[in-house]
C-alpha cells in the first residue's frame, strides 16, 4: 500500500499537520536546489526560453539574459509578447524566477 493511500484511508490522521510541513520543506528546498543549479549555469548574453510562467503567453518565447540577480532573472525577449486578454501590453524586458527559464 503506497503512503498515498495510508493517509486517505486515515492511518496518520493525527499526524496531518507535521506531514503537510514535512513535503512543503521540501518542496521549498527542491526549488531553492534548482534555483541554484539554474544561477551557476547561467550568464548574462545567454538564449534562455521561458517556461512555467502566468501569465501563459509568454511560455515558450526566447529571449537573452540581460542581467542576474539573487533569485531573478532580466530576459529582453527576441519578439514583442502577444497582448494579454485584457488588453495590457507585456513589454519585451522581463523579470522572471531563475527556475523558470530554460537555456538553449
Amino acid at each position: 500500500m503506497s503512503i498515498a493511500t495510508e493517509i486517505i484511508m486515515g492511518k496518520f490522521d493525527g499526524e496531518l499537520d507535521d506531514i503537510q510541513y514535512a513535503i512543503n520543506t521540501r518542496r521549498k528546498l527542491n526549488r531553492s536546489q534548482k534555483q541554484a543549479v539554474v544561477l551557476a549555469t547561467i550568464n548574462v548574453k545567454d538564449i534562455v526560453v521561458l517556461q512555467g510562467l502566468t501569465p501563459k503567453i509568454l511560455n515558450g518565447l526566447r529571449g537573452q539574459v540581460t542581467d542576474i540577480g539573487r533569485t531573478k532573472i532580466s530576459v529582453k525577449l527576441d519578439k514583442e509578447p502577444p497582448t494579454r486578454r485584457n488588453g495590457r501590453k507585456i513589454g519585451q524586458l522581463v523579470r522572471v524566477s531563475a527556475i523558470c527559464v530554460k537555456k538553449v
